[in-house]
């Protein structure tokens, strides 16, 4: 038992003989850390200027890497995604390398050291961002260079202009700025005018034309100054299925208005078309009522087309009805229509309009032979008695023809072109 006992304790004493030589050995990279850690933060107060002399200004260096960017037109509302980069100079993180084995890189959290207090101007951001330099971790190097990249969400109102949609832009600003620091304290600056798009994950419905950034300094008298960076993004709306919606169902409208002029007076087709066509710019008004909402200052003009069309289609069924009275009437016309009809049949383009081919001279030399003119393409010329109702009735479908194409033009010209 005794040797036994003799065994273990040789054992033991071994085994702290080995420790305490492992121990004794040169401290780790990780130990260095630990230690500059320990030395530059003791006593380090976060609220605190990193500045030796108050005077001294802090120069902090912002630039933006863009990852995504998405507008919602509903909410009127701009939602940027993006890697923020700040970068300024701590006069209390400097230390020499040779002091701690070489090491010329340190990390740390954010909360552990003094953060420029740059936030967002005029946030109205209700889904909880934060509208300041959100916490992460930061690199510091030997020189007293502290560099943070932290993955920041902003979220602001932006009031969209619809007036040419779906080709409408959207012009939106970012501005960040110190509240309680002055331009003495605090200079911001950037060293890009452009926003960096290299890692920028293009957006489905919307296209970025542009994304600027600029510094402003803004002076309040006293030898007081304000610095603040703004960011700016232009972005335009991908309007090509839009087009192949929208726009075929304007040109589609279109036709068919103008094709009821050229049915028979006679028959219901005429009529049912104008009454289809009617109900269609009904329910098409709704659905873009619907999809775009009451948002913007003014009235897209697609929805204006619609309407107007609509407009047309209406009174196109008017002129139908009130055509159809006309040829039914088994009265004589009055003089003043007959009138109308022979004064537009003396001129050729009122023998276009009426579709009659014979010139005026023929007409005069039939008149004074006492022939009955027959144009070729109106049943009679006689313009008094029951047909002048129907000679009538065609001279204002001809001319509400010509005014709806020329009104139609108009208006695809100011909604498309």
């Amino acid at each position: 038992m005794h040797q036994l006992h003799s065994f273990i304790f040789i054992c033991f004493f071994s085994f702290n003989v080995v420790a305490e030589k492992d121990c004794s050995t040169s401290p780790t990279p990780k130990a260095e850390t630990l230690h500059l850690k320990e030395d530059i933060l003791f006593d380090y107060d976060t609220t605190v200027r990193p500045v030796r002399n108050h005077g001294t200004q802090t120069v902090v260096n912002v630039a933006m890497f863009l990852r995504s960017i998405n507008f919602e037109t509903y909410l009127s509302s701009i939602y940027i995604n993006c890697w923020m980069v700040w970068e300024w100079l701590d006069e209390y993180l400097i230390w020499n390398p040779s002091d701690y084995d070489g090491l010329d890189t340190l990390h740390v959290d954010s909360y552990d050291i003094w953060v420029p207090e740059i936030s967002q101007f005029a946030s109205t951001a209700t889904w909880n961002e934060e509208t300041k330099m959100p916490s992460g971790r930061c690199e510091v190097k030997p020189n007293g260079k502290v560099s943070c990249i932290p993955s920041t969400a902003y979220f602001m109102l932006c009031r969209p202009d619809l007036t040419y949609w779906p080709y409408d832009k959207v012009n939106c600003s970012l501005r960040l700025g110190a509240w309680m620091q002055g331009g003495e304290e605090i200079n911001i600056t950037t060293g890009q005018e452009n926003v960096d798009l290299l890692n920028y994950k293009p957006n489905r419905e919307w296209n970025l034309l542009s994304a600027t950034a600029r510094v402003h300094l803004e002076d309040y008298g006293n030898n007081s100054t304000f610095s603040w960076i703004q960011y700016s993004f232009v972005l335009q709306r991908h309007s090509s299925m839009y087009e192949a919606t929208l726009g075929v169902s304007a040109l589609l409208f279109a036709v068919i208005v103008l094709t009821t002029f050229w049915l028979r007076r006679e028959g219901p087709s005429r009529l049912n078309l104008s009454c289809v066509s009617l109900m269609c710019h009904y329910l098409q008004l709704q659905y873009l009522g619907w999809m775009l909402e009451n948002n913007g200052d003014n009235c897209p003009l697609i929805v204006l087309f619609f309407r107007d069309s609509m407009l047309l289609s209406g009174l196109s069924l008017v002129v139908a009805i009130i055509e159809r009275c006309l040829i039914s009437n088994l009265e004589s016309c009055p003089h003043w229509m007959s009138g109308i009809i022979r004064w537009t049949l003396s001129f050729r383009p009122g023998q276009l309009l009426l579709l009659s081919k014979q010139s005026p001279d023929g007409a005069e030399t039939a008149r004074e032979a006492g022939i009955e003119e027959r144009p070729q393409l109106v049943e009679t010329l006689p313009a008094d008695g029951v047909r002048g109702w129907t000679l009538f009735a065609i001279l204002l479908n001809r001319i509400c023809f010509i005014v709806f194409t020329f009104a139609y033009l108009f208006m695809i010209v100011r909604c498309f072109v």
